[in-house]
């Protein structure tokens, strides 16, 4: 996390395959970042076990879905700016260790006690590391801001869109 570059290139490095790397690593990181969700009921006194438990099933699902939508999108969107044809693997590397930030994201919003908008400015610093996946992605030099955005609206908003869109309905 503090050298985004590097952290890519270990990961390059490192030849998990996908399965147990989503299976051991995303989807529980994902129903950690839904279960911490319970610590707002320490905080605010107002919130039930079922509205947290609701809370935190559209966290995790928000990440779920977050991951397939992601590889739909970049799937289709990257072959346009990369080397060749885009790899299966990297890309859902990629997407798992991106959405798995978002996830340490939310897990660290919820042990907070109010929502304090200088978390939401971690959300900049992820799109930063994304950015630095460019050489793991193999893009084109030339197609950073377009890779970055792509990114964003591919990884970042969908999670985000679909906590807004589910929360404001289960509240």
């Amino acid at each position: 996390m503090l050298a985004p570059r590097y952290g890519w290139e270990d990961l390059e490095a490192d030849e998990q395959p996908v399965q147990t790397v989503f299976a051991r690593g995303f989807v529980p990181l994902a129903a950690f970042a839904g279960v911490s969700s319970f610590l707002q009921m320490a905080y605010h006194s107002g919130y039930s076990f079922v509205s947290t438990l609701v809370a935190g099933l559209i966290e995790f699902m928000s990440y779920f879905m977050g991951y397939y939508i992601a590889i739909l999108v970049l799937g289709s969107t990257l072959p346009s700016i990369s080397y060749g044809e885009c790899d299966r693997y990297r890309l859902r590397m990629f997407v798992m260790h991106s959405l798995g930030l978002l996830c340490m994201l939310g897990a660290l919003r919820n042990c907070l006690p109010s929502d304090f908008s200088i978390v939401y400015f971690l959300l900049i610093y992820i799109a930063i590391i994304m950015w630095r996946g460019m050489s793991y992605m193999e893009i084109r030099s030339g197609n950073a801001v377009k890779f970055t955005v792509e990114c964003i609206i591919a990884i970042i908003i969908p999670a985000l869109m679909i906590q807004l869109a589910l929360g404001a309905v289960a509240i």
